[in-house]
């Protein structure tokens, strides 16, 4: 049986409670939010390469290869996304400008607090003045 056409099984929570940390997050309903320069610092590439097999298991062979391949940051946060998604959880990205150097924050949520937030969220209307000569 295929998954979301990605994974053979549902990825474990059990493995999901082992990648947080090393994103440093301690479980599912922590809010803090990180960058990659976060995990640049705490190491998480190294951490997440220790459970590479345990990755690798849940994807479907010939999406093994594509999404499961751990070589930078960017390919962990695919990887963390994918698996929160299987258990109606969500990986929120912004933007934040940190002296002049821009970062993308994430954090976890759930499926209906993300749909809450799009549902409310209003478009800013931004005042426009047009002048002719």
């Amino acid at each position: 049986m295929v998954l979301n056409q990605l994974f053979a099984y549902r990825p474990p929570i059990e493995l999901i409670n082992k990648m947080l940390p090393k994103f440093g997050i301690k479980d599912l309903k922590d809010t803090t939010e990180f960058s990659f320069l976060d995990m640049e610092h705490i190491n998480t590439l190294s951490g997440i390469k220790n459970l590479e097999n345990d990755i690798k298991e849940c994807y479907i062979p010939c999406k093994r290869d594509k999404y499961a391949n751990i070589i930078d940051n960017k390919a962990i946060i695919n990887i963390l996304r994918q698996f929160l998604k299987m258990h109606d959880y969500d990986l929120i990205s912004r933007e934040k400008f940190i002296k002049g150097t821009k970062y993308i924050l994430y954090h976890i949520t759930t499926k209906e607090e993300k749909d809450f937030i799009k549902k409310h969220k209003k478009p800013q209307k931004k005042e426009v003045t047009i002048i002719f000569d």
